[in-house]
This record gives structure tokens, C-alpha cells and sequence, in this order.
């Protein structure tokens, strides 16, 4: 049974204290210097967990304030020192407190082109009872007498303030109540690319390609699907750089227009499938990639790309029944000329994109195995090989992936979050079945359909290892051809369709 939080209520007056057998408004904080001027109290609350997790929240606050202001990317610490009690401090005393660590951070805007960056101090105090205290300090000068806009215009600030300062009480009464009742972080963020690094590139990229908002020819919300885009192709150049680093990767030196030019990428490329408007294509064309978009049909916005990217959009029925493994070559064939051959020597290993693929999101693991590519699948819809997905179909793939069957696994009435997560699940099992090392990361997107799920490396260490892979990709294309329910729909007009047709 899950306890009920109790509202925040705050008293506008004092500072915040702990809650104690006989609450009352705590008195003002002084510094020993008075030359570093008067503290103002400005809002208390009564709390009920203990000071120790009151220190693990602020802790938590102090190294990620964008929790708090969504003005602010990140911060980057500095420096981390603790401060020993018989060291004599440079610290500002206060008094009645004991300094015992000071961290140094630099706060970064989320819009650096209008905000200035923010060097801070970040100094922990206790007494000699249970009372905890956080002073942020940002560095003024001559130049910068004020702090930027995304910070309270004050010398100091303790962790207790209203207005912008109430939104800080708030964020520490409610993550401290989820934290003294062992809440828990149900995703973790940033698994596979470094969190900074993706911040500091996607703003790169939102100044590059933002301005494709204004241009946009699709009749749905050019905001969403920018920004989207934008982040999913920043998360693929981090992708790319870290998978094929020390590889054969075609690589360019640094330039001004693309900084990233230097980052390793794929081989042979990358191929979108089901690239629908183009966009994700258009963005990595523009930003130095090569590869291709493919879709059964064009759109609207393929002429409005330019001929840059318009040349590497193709409209292409896609037919993945006719691949087959060949004993003599040892290798697959029947592979749609679009996404090359799996001869790497001849083509380089290319990068299969999925991006809301729909009916072709559950081949992609086959056709990366088949075409010895990688490759990064964004579910949306949830789709067998060749029909919807239902609760038959989850009960014998967990069956065949060596599970035993279990209707629970997905419900029947779709989509539900267990069954969604269940999807998910056998999503991963199914790719390891194709022989890859199922990588997932929630990416950081506005879209609640922001799961991916990477093919980079294999499981195989043997021969033998990899022909079993092939016999089972193998088999499970054979058993799509016996049933006869996929079809390749033939490219159509601007009107309808997905990339294939299941009957």
C-alpha cells in the first residue's frame, strides 16, 4: 500500500526547518562578516523525513538543477572538496554553522546564444544538531554585477527562497517525501551516449536545423517532429562515433560548419527505412552523413529538402521474403538492392535506422543480421513479421526464445503500460535471437514513443555460434514466405499506404 503524500503548505516569512516535536519559525541566518550583507528569510514549510535524506535531496539538487528550472541544461562540476574542521576555512562563516564541503559547479543555460554561463559555489553547512543548511553563491564581478536571468538577482541564496525561490522549496519538499518513502528511479537516462555530450551537440544542432520549423510543408506540428528529429540524430552521431571509433570509418578533419565532422561514422552508411517525410534523413544529410531514405511513397517535403537530400530519398517497395542464406557464398542474398549487399568488403557495414517504422519495426533485427548491418529501432506500433501483434504470437515467440508460454506476458487489450513494457521485452529477446547485443536507452525526445533499441554487437564468438544465428533468421523468413500473409505493396501516388500490406 503506497502512502499518500501530504500537500506542500508553506508559511511566507522564515527559513525552512526540519519538523520537530514543537515546530517553529527557525531564525534568520547570519554571516560572521557582516560586510557580506543581511540574510532575508523569506518561506518555510513543515517536512516530515529526516535531515540525512534532506542532505541526500539537496545533494541531488546541487548536481542536477535542471530538476528545478527548465532554464538550465546542466551543471558541471568543478570542483569537490571536503572541508576539514581543523583547517581554517576561506570560506564565508555563518554563524552557529560549521562549513563541511564545498563543491564549485558551472550552471549551463539551456539557451547559451541568450544566457550566459554561471560559475557557483555550493557550501554545506551543519550545527551541532541535526539542522543542514545550503548556500549557493554565484560569482559577480565588474562585468556580470548581476547573475543571469535564470538565476535570483542575490549576493547568496540559501536553498529557501520564494517566487523562482518557491519553485526550489517545492522541488526539495517533493523529491524529499519521494525520497524518505524509497522512491526509486523507475528509467535510466543516458546509458548509452554521455549525457553532456548529448546535451552540448543537440544544441549544435538545434542552432543549425531549428529553423526548419518555419518551413515545414507536412500538415502536422512542425515543432514536434523538428525537435524530435533533431534529437534523435544528435543520439545517432554520439551512437555512431563510439561504435565505429578505431574502425575503418570515413572520417573528415574538424571544420567550423561542422565540428563534428570528425566523429567516426558508418562504413557504409545508413539507410532510414520507412523515412515517411524525410526529415531525420534531411538532418544528417545536411550535417555531413551519407546515406539513404526510403518509403514507399514521397512526400510533400522531399522537394523542399533540396537537391542535397532529395537525391537520396528513394520510393521503394520493400520485399525482405525473398532473402535467403547461401551455403556456397556464406552469406544471405535476395537483399533489396537499396539496402546493398552483406559483402562488406565491397559496400562497408552500413547503420539500419527504424524511426516509427510500424509493420517493419519487428524486421529490422532480421534484416541487420541478413545484411551483416547494424542498427537503432524506435518501436511505435507493435507488429508480428507479417501481421498485428496479439497474444498468440507473444506466447510462442516467448516459447521459442526458450521461455516458457505465458498469456500474462501481454495482455489482451492492448495498449496497457505492462503490455507495452512486456512488447518491449520480447522486443529485446527477439533481436538477441538474431544474434545482437540489445542495447536500450529511453532517449531524450518529446514523444512518449522515445524507446530505442541498438544492434551494434554480436553475441556470436564462434562459427558455430553464428550459423545457428543464420539458421534461425533463416527460418524465420522461410516460415513468413510458407504462410504467404506478406505482401509488397507497389509504390503509390501521394495518397496512403504503408510500405507493405498484410492480408
Amino acid at each position: 500500500m503506497s502512502l499518500q503524500k501530504p500537500p506542500f503548505e508553506s508559511q511566507s516569512h522564515v527559513f525552512v526547518q526540519a519538523e520537530t516535536a514543537n515546530p517553529s519559525p527557525a531564525n534568520s541566518l547570519e554571516f560572521a562578516d557582516e560586510n557580506l550583507g543581511k540574510w532575508v528569510p523569506v518561506v518555510s514549510c513543515k517536512v516530515t523525513y529526516s535531515a540525512y535524506e534532506f542532505s541526500q535531496v539537496i545533494d541531488a539538487l546541487v548536481h542536477f538543477p535542471e530538476r528545478n528550472s527548465p532554464l538550465i541544461l546542466r551543471a558541471d562540476v568543478e570542483s569537490d572538496v571536503e572541508i576539514s574542521h581543523s583547517v581554517e576555512s576561506t570560506v564565508p562563516a555563518l554563524k552557529g554553522f560549521q562549513p563541511t564541503r564545498h563543491l564549485r559547479r558551472i550552471l549551463c543555460p539551456r539557451q547559451p546564444n541568450r544566457d550566459r554561463a554561471l560559475h557557483q559555489s555550493c557550501i554545506f553547512y551543519t550545527d551541532r544538531g541535526d539542522a543542514t543548511v545550503l548556500v549557493l553563491s554565484p560569482d559577480l564581478s565588474e562585468e556580470h554585477p548581476t547573475p543571469p536571468f535564470y538565476h535570483p538577482a542575490v549576493a547568496h541564496l540559501a536553498i529557501r527562497f520564494t517566487g523562482t525561490h518557491l519553485t526550489i522549496e517545492v522541488g526539495v519538499y517533493r523529491v524529499g517525501y519521494g525520497f524518505a518513502n524509497g522512491y526509486r528511479k523507475r528509467v535510466d537516462h543516458d546509458t548509452m551516449v554521455d549525457k553532456a555530450e548529448f546535451q552540448d551537440l543537440y544544441l549544435k544542432m538545434k542552432e543549425m536545423h531549428g529553423g526548419l520549423v518555419e518551413t515545414w510543408q507536412e500538415a502536422t506540428d512542425p515543432s514536434k517532429h523538428v525537435f524530435e528529429d533533431i534529437g534523435i540524430a544528435t543520439f545517432l552521431m554520439l551512437l555512431w562515433k563510439s561504435t565505429y571509433q578505431g574502425s575503418d570509418s570515413p572520417t573528415k578533419q574538424p571544420n567550423q560548419k561542422y565540428p563534428w565532422s570528425h566523429f567516426a561514422r558508418p562504413p557504409g552508411g545508413f539507410r532510414d527505412i520507412g523515412c515517411g517525410n524525410g526529415l531525420l534523413t534531411h538532418i544528417l544529410v545536411l550535417s555531413g552523413y551519407e546515406g539513404l531514405g526510403i518509403d514507399l511513397r514521397a512526400r510533400k517535403s522531399w522537394t523542399s529538402f533540396g537537391p542535397e537530400t532529395s537525391s537520396r530519398l528513394k520510393v521503394e517497395a520493400l520485399d525482405f521474403t525473398s532473402i535467403k542464406y547461401d551455403a556456397s557464398l556464406g552469406r544471405f542474398t535476395g537483399l533489396p538492392d537499396v539496402l546493398g549487399s552483406n559483402d562488406q568488403e565491397q559496400t562497408g557495414r552500413v547503420f539500419l535506422i527504424g524511426n516509427h517504422a510500424d509493420e517493419l519495426t519487428p524486421w529490422m533485427p532480421v534484416i541487420a543480421h541478413a545484411a551483416g548491418a547494424d542498427f537503432l529501432s524506435i518501436p511505435c506500433c507493435f507488429w508480428a513479421l507479417d501481421k498485428p501483434w496479439e497474444l498468440a504470437l507473444a506466447d510462442r515467440l516467448h516459447s521459442v526464445l526458450g521461455g516458457t508460454a505465458d498469456a500474462n506476458w501481454v495482455q489482451k487489450r492492448a495498449p496497457s503500460t505492462e503490455s507495452v513494457w512486456s512488447v518491449y521485452a520480447l522486443a529485446c529477446q527477439a533481436a538477441a535471437g538474431c544474434g545482437f547485443v540489445v542495447d536500450v536507452e529511453a532517449l531524450r525526445i518529446p514523444s512518449t514513443r522515445n524507446w530505442a533499441f541498438a544492434g551494434t554487437s554480436r553475441t556470436w564468438k564462434t562459427e558455430s555460434e553464428r550459423a545457428r544465428v543464420d539458421q534461425y533468421v533463416e527460418g524465420l523468413v522461410s516460415q513468413v514466405r510458407e504462410r504467404g500473409m506478406f505482401k509488397t505493396r507497389v509504390p503509390e501516388g501521394k495518397e496512403g499506404g504503408f510500405i507493405t500490406l498484410y492480408g
